[in-house]
């Protein structure tokens, strides 16, 4: 359990530093995220800090009234529900009346959600997956980053880097914990298959 709360966290403050790095976000700082980040060195917390001039973390939604946009894991919640939690703490989401963009949303997924906060609930009137950034660009900002954990064998980079050349529409997509002895997930495999293909 703590190592894969610990790869959430990472997951985390590795899209909050890309979101940084995109045109539509500032370099304004939300300080709980970067009082969150004191794991990792000086230079990525200050990165992972800086936020989207309309994000706003989690606990600022609390007794705020106003429409927010937040970076958040969606998880589900005992009830059957749905919360939305950053680093430092969650709240319930109500998801009735949002339309999604267009994407796959899963249990555990980063999202960008907007909405309002009604009676402790923020009530979505919009969610969206973060926006992408060239794998050139990623690359230059870790450049030693492997994201398998594995060192990458030169031969190969070459490989993947022709690849991504040839097809610059495609997409790598990772799953864990997909039992493939529960027929109830050939259905939801095909679900997330047709999602892909719709958003094509």
């Amino acid at each position: 359990v703590l190592d894969r709360v610990h790869a959430d966290r990472q997951r985390f403050l590795l899209i909050l530093q890309r979101l940084s790095r995109h045109p539509r976000f500032s370099a304004r700082a939300l300080a709980s995220s970067a009082g969150a980040a004191t794991h990792i060195s000086a230079a990525s917390a200050t990165t992972a800090a800086s936020a989207a001039h309309l994000l706003a973390s989690v606990q600022s939604l609390l007794g705020s009234s106003a429409s927010h946009s937040v970076l958040g894991i969606l998880r589900p919640a005992e009830d059957g529900s749905h919360i939305l939690e950053d680093l430092d703490t969650s709240v319930p989401v109500d998801l009735s009346a949002v339309t999604p963009a267009s994407g796959v949303f899963t249990e555990g997924c980063v999202v960008v959600a907007q909405g309002t906060m009604s009676h402790g609930v923020f009530v979505l009137s919009a969610l969206a997956h973060p926006p992408p950034e060239p794998a050139s660009l990623s690359r230059s900002a870790f450049p030693k980053l492997a994201m398998t954990g594995l060192e990458p064998l030169p031969d190969l980079v070459d490989l993947m880097g022709k690849y991504e050349r040839e097809h610059p529409n495609n997409s790598i997509v990772m799953l864990s914990d997909v039992w493939l002895d529960k027929p109830e997930v050939f259905s939801q495999l095909e679900r997330l298959f047709e999602g892909f293909c719709d958003s094509q």
